[in-house]
């Protein structure tokens, strides 16, 4: 389970980290972390910067908690952009998400096959020409064997609605 080392802070040393990220997100006109996340790169560099103002080298675990911490705790700054009540701590959870992939696969896949004749030499020959009218398909052999030697990637999704909370 992932841990940053500011989990272990004590609430003071918190509410002085999240108001020195407070007042470097106002300046950077990210005020609301309902309309702004981790993905708009700003608000990212901002974290990390305010990490790195404090002492520290971000990791992504630290930037994580910071960002849910300052999320959590939002509507708690007075006017003052100070946080008078009690810091509510995110827990660390695991979360359950797809991505889909578009993409073309070049590849060889072998079937087996089987075909009755009175001569080995008929074989091929035959199940070609029925291949070709349509009698039998070359994929209603059993695969045996599939080598995917290149692919190109068209798209990348992130499936938003597929993210749940397993634990």
């Amino acid at each position: 389970m992932i841990q940053s080392r500011f989990e272990k802070f004590n609430e003071k040393l918190l509410k002085k980290m999240l108001t020195t990220l407070f007042d470097a997100l106002l300046e950077e006109g990210v005020e609301d972390p309902i309309r702004h996340n981790l993905e708009d790169e700003e608000v990212f560099k901002v974290v990390e910067n305010t990490i790195k103002m404090l002492g520290f080298e971000p990791e992504w675990d630290d930037v994580d908690f910071i960002f849910a911490l300052y999320s959590l705790n939002f509507n708690s700054f007075n006017k003052d952009a100070k946080i008078e009540s009690t810091l509510v701590i995110p827990k660390p959870a695991t979360y359950r998400y797809e991505i889909d992939v578009h993409e073309t696969v070049y590849q060889r896949i072998t079937y087996k096959h089987t075909y009755e004749s009175y001569s080995e030499k008929n074989v091929f020959p035959l199940a070609k020409k029925a291949e070709e009218e349509g009698y039998i398909s070359v994929w209603d052999g059993d695969e045996i064997d599939r080598d995917a030697y290149d692919s190109e990637t068209s798209d990348i999704n992130w499936d938003y609605g597929s993210l749940r909370k397993i634990n």
